[in-house]
């Protein structure tokens, strides 16, 4: 699964999760969390002025899509360079799955910048990795961090509980 936000495509998407591992695969399952401030730190000033006041249109993750009936209620218009509320850093707020265009680009060079976005996103540089156990409680703070799963055995069992809080409009 790719870097994403959870809830990008809702118009206020929470701002704090937690993730508890119940139960976890014996090889593979980690989870990558990415620093989007350093992300956007590390991008060219040609890209960040290209940018700065676009706003990228983000649907439902195709793997919730059973969920997501309707596409109109189930996406939103947000910053690609979203502003953190408490600390007025910058970060690259798009996601692998949800983020479908930029708005105001044409269909290609929205799909360009949206993939350099994708892979400012996954350098090594800015990527930790968790590789599970269980009872183990993360807290991470969903405007400046994304995060995506690593494959596993699906004869084996991961069972991660997730509880997303103070939901909030995205600057």
């Amino acid at each position: 699964m790719g870097f994403h936000v959870d809830q990008v495509y809702l118009p206020q998407p929470c701002s704090i999760c937690s993730m508890y591992c119940v139960e976890a695969p014996k090889k593979g399952g980690a989870t990558f969390f990415s620093d989007t401030f350093a992300a956007y730190e590390s991008l060219s000033g040609e890209v960040k002025e290209k940018l700065k006041d676009s706003r990228a249109l983000n649907c439902c993750l195709q793997q919730l899509s059973a969920i997501c009936a309707t596409p109109a209620e189930h996406s939103a218009a947000h910053p690609v360079f979203r502003t953190h509320p408490l600390m007025g850093r910058k970060s690259v707020y798009v996601c692998m799955g949800a983020t479908r265009k930029i708005i105001g680009l044409s269909e290609t060079e929205g799909k360009e910048m949206i993939e350099l976005l994708f892979a400012q996103q996954a350098r090594r540089e800015h990527v930790w990795t968790h590789s599970w156990a269980p009872g183990d409680l993360l807290l991470f703070d969903n405007r400046r961090i994304t995060h995506g799963r690593e494959g596993f055995d699906l004869q084996e069992r991961r069972t991660i509980r997730i509880v997303m809080v103070a939901p909030e409009l995205p600057f």
